[in-house]
């Protein structure tokens, strides 16, 4: 199986770096360790790769969100970004 690597403009990239530090900075770990796991993934690590750099099952990368759902999760991040809104 290849591996899904999502493709970010790098304005969107260092804005979820910021967001990232801001989230962590809150105490709102969870929403952190989310962006830190699709910054990875842009930045070419895999499912594997995020998962033991975040300490998370593979189950659960890349996105916090069980494996049977993350497919969708990337459709909606493609569809979305990461405002939640189409641009």
């Amino acid at each position: 199986m290849l591996p899904r690597l999502l493709r970010l403009h790098p304005a969107t990239h260092r804005r979820l770096v910021r967001l990232s530090k801001e989230a962590e900075r809150d105490g709102v770990y969870r929403v952190a360790k989310r962006l830190q796991a699709v910054i990875l993934n842009a930045e070419g690590r895999t499912s594997g790769e995020l998962a033991a750099v975040l300490k998370a099952p593979r189950s659960e990368s890349p996105s916090g969100c069980p494996a049977t759902r993350s497919s969708a999760w990337r459709v909606c991040w493609k569809d979305t970004g990461p405002d939640g809104r189409r641009h």
